[in-house]
């Protein structure tokens, strides 16, 4: 249950736009520009919170199938990753007012690039013990 709950408040953080508070504190607008505004940073955080989400799903969803079918439950994370990166835009761009562009297409990449990173943690972490060692050895 308890994972569960981290997922949703996980998900809710990933969809709330957090910019978005700033309409309401300049204070708050102020420090979310100076940790969020350079490039490299918007990307690492982007990356980062997909990676957690991929982990997070990965684990859920290995849970339900019993820890059978690795590579549907890697099919099942890859799409419900995309459908809530997508969904974090489209939510982005109804409080900016823009339309759909490279800068959406650049982040849904990076989001992407981190679920694969959370995937492959998430295989490193939980795979048996018998079969990393059998992979070492070779």
């Amino acid at each position: 249950m308890k994972r569960y709950f981290i997922l949703l408040a996980w998900l809710v953080g990933i969809l709330l736009p957090m910019a978005w508070f700033g309409r309401f504190s300049e204070s708050y607008q102020h420090m979310f520009n100076t940790i969020f505004g350079p490039p490299w940073m918007h990307v690492v955080t982007h990356a980062a919170l997909f990676a957690v989400l991929a982990y997070l799903l990965a684990a859920v969803i290995s849970a339900l199938a019993g820890g059978q079918g690795n590579g549907r439950v890697i099919l099942l994370v890859m799409i419900a990753a995309l459908v809530i990166a997508l969904l974090q835009e489209i939510i982005q761009l109804g409080y900016k007012g823009r339309q759909f562009g490279y800068a959406e297409v650049f982040d849904l990449g990076v989001d992407m690039a981190g679920v694969c990173l959370g995937l492959a943690l998430f295989w490193r972490r939980n795979l048996p013990r018998s079969s990393r060692k059998r992979r070492e050895d070779e």
